[in-house]
């Protein structure tokens, strides 16, 4: 799986569907004490018709790579992270798709 090292945190992530699609990519945010996993099906589905799509694994209880920065630890730490995450991939124009505390995350992110 991919990895990103960002200021406050490693994060891994899911990519699926063409790098190159002439759809804006899907940016999955799962909730608390999940994964990116979460999204499989939904990306998966996504990808066969033609959407590129990222499920990055946020520090929300259920990552495996400790932060090195605790203070990243709340909601809008973690949209710091994923404003890091897209910047680094090169990416301004994202369509988000959030559940739980991923839909809060989505909102600080914008």
């Amino acid at each position: 799986m991919p990895q990103l090292t960002l200021s406050a945190a490693t994060v891994e992530y899911r990519e699926s569907g063409p790098k190159d699609s002439a759809f804006p990519p899907v940016l999955f945010v799962h909730g608390a004490l999940v994964d990116s996993r979460l999204w499989d099906a939904v990306a998966a589905s996504l990808a066969a018709q033609g959407y590129r799509c990222l499920q990055p694994n946020l520090p929300l209880g259920a990552h495996t790579i400790p932060v090195t920065d605790r203070g990243v630890l709340t909601p809008a730490g973690v949209a710091g992270l994923l404003h890091e995450f897209l910047t680094r991939l090169g990416l301004d124009d994202v369509t988000l798709v959030g559940n739980d505390t991923g839909g809060g995350v989505c909102q600080f992110l914008i």
